[in-house]
């Protein structure tokens, strides 16, 4: 009687230990869980900043370059016809 009582004893504690490690586990698990997550938000948030900011950066640069060209254009017309009054306020401003 002694011997299952101590049998029973020792199977009990090896359940037990195993429910803690097993709790230990997932609370690992949970936490490892949650940062990856927060890494995995922060690293989209940090691209898509990254993202937006090169469209634009690239935005302003091409409408930069549009202008340029949209007044040379101009410009070169103006000089193309002669006219006095356009060329003269083309090139006031």
């Amino acid at each position: 009687m002694n011997l299952i009582a101590y049998f029973l004893f020792f199977v009990k504690e090896i359940i037990v230990y195993a429910v803690q490690w097993l709790q230990k586990f997932t609370d690992y698990a949970v936490q490892w869980l949650h940062k990856f997550t927060d890494y995995d938000v922060q690293w989209l948030q940090k691209f898509t900043d990254y993202a937006v900011q090169w469209f634009i950066d690239y935005a302003v640069q091409w409408l930069q370059k549009f202008t340029e060209y949209a007044v040379w254009l101009r410009r070169s017309d103006a000089i193309r016809k002669r006219d006095g009054i356009e060329l003269a306020i083309i090139l006031i401003h």
